[in-house]
């Protein structure tokens, strides 16, 4: 029982200095009005999957949206998450509060296309 309180204590730890210290560097929007969170998502989303036709879109927000070559999935990267439909239908949603580093996000992000682009 203790062994699981000191687990759960620190992967809250890593959790609260992921969402004040690691994520709040890769949030800041740039010129282009895109997160550097955006830009690696899509960068390794086109390296993985190779060329993606990626749209802005959003007037307040904006967000980064495309098919996924060979497939009928879309896929939406927001400033601080990711998500990708098929249909109506949602098959990955992440958004920051679910990970405590970007790069867990972004890894499963990626998986998941790799998943549904094979």
């Amino acid at each position: 029982m203790f062994g699981f309180f000191q687990r759960w204590r620190q992967s809250s730890r890593e959790w609260h200095h992921g969402q004040t210290e690691i994520w709040p560097s890769v949030l800041g929007v740039g010129p282009d009005g895109l997160s550097l969170f955006q830009h690696e998502a899509s960068q390794l989303l086109i390296k993985s999957l190779g060329p993606i036709q990626l749209q802005q879109a959003g007037t307040t927000d904006l967000y980064l949206t495309g098919k996924l070559p060979g497939t009928e999935a879309i896929v939406f990267i927001y400033a601080d998450g990711a998500q990708i439909h098929v249909g109506p239908k949602a098959v990955f949603l992440a958004e920051r509060e679910d990970y405590a580093r970007p790069q867990e996000l972004l890894q499963q992000f990626i998986a998941a296309a790799q998943g549904v682009a094979t």
